[in-house]
């Protein structure tokens, strides 16, 4: 909400102006800012919403950055580090050259995650492939950093702002 507030002081709006458009009542906006709701239970429409309210940004940004997902929610069923990891080890061994230099399967099941990460990282770098959806997190990350400058700007010019008031009643 930070990031809609910051944009929304770009732009000159008061929060009546940000809910209106976002399609949602200016009690809900102050129940988010003030933590009354909670961020990671926005709905999809509010998500999008507030992606075009910031300048057609993925929705998936603002949901990241709500809460509503996390990065792990990137890999495919909802699974966990290791299971992606040993889901990856199989398609790896797919392939007729990695089979013949590599151990056998039960072999590989002994292996630390640390090791069976490292050796699917380095299969992924050299095959081209994608197994944890790799490719669009320098985006996402992108989008983020654009998200922590503006704000990291707004605040210090509203911190600017605030010593000058204050210095001019002095």
């Amino acid at each position: 909400m930070g990031w809609v507030f910051d944009e929304a002081q770009s732009r000159g709006h008061d929060v009546k102006e940000v809910a209106q458009a976002l399609g949602v009542t200016y009690g809900y906006i102050n129940q988010l800012r003030n933590g009354v709701r909670n961020t990671a239970d926005i709905s999809q429409d509010f998500a999008e919403a507030c992606a075009r309210y910031l300048g057609s940004i993925p929705t998936v940004v603002i949901k990241l950055l709500a809460g509503n997902i996390r990065l792990s929610d990137f890999l495919y069923r909802q699974e966990t580090e290791e299971e992606a990891i040993d889901r990856s080890l199989r398609q790896m061994l797919e392939d007729p050259k990695m089979r013949a230099v590599l151990p056998a399967a039960a072999d590989l099941a002994s292996w630390t995650v640390e090791a069976k990460r490292a050796i699917v990282l380095m299969y992924a770098e050299v095959s081209c492939s994608d197994f944890f959806n790799t490719r669009e997190l320098p985006n996402i990350l992108f989008w983020l950093q654009r998200a922590a400058v503006a704000h990291d700007e707004n605040e210090f010019a509203a911190m600017a702002g605030h010593r000058d008031t204050a210095a001019n009643r002095d």
